[in-house]
């Protein structure tokens, strides 16, 4: 699982996901490890953002029409 800290991202992709933390914070919104790695995985092409969505719909247990 990727981390801030363990993370192969250059200084311009760290910088653009720590400001998407913190804009998440500013809205009282929990970002947690799992969004973290998520998010990462997508920066670095290791999963699509459809594959993503798809893994939080899992995540809780929402399908796709929202139900």
């Amino acid at each position: 699982m990727y981390t801030l800290d363990n993370a192969p991202l250059s200084p311009d992709q760290r910088a653009d996901l720590a400001n998407t933390i913190a804009s998440f914070a500013i809205e009282n919104m929990h970002v947690d490890a799992d969004d973290i790695d998520r998010a990462i995985r997508v920066q670095l092409g290791e999963c699509s953002l459809k594959q993503a969505e798809e893994e939080i719909l899992r995540k809780y247990k929402v399908d796709s029409d929202g139900q």
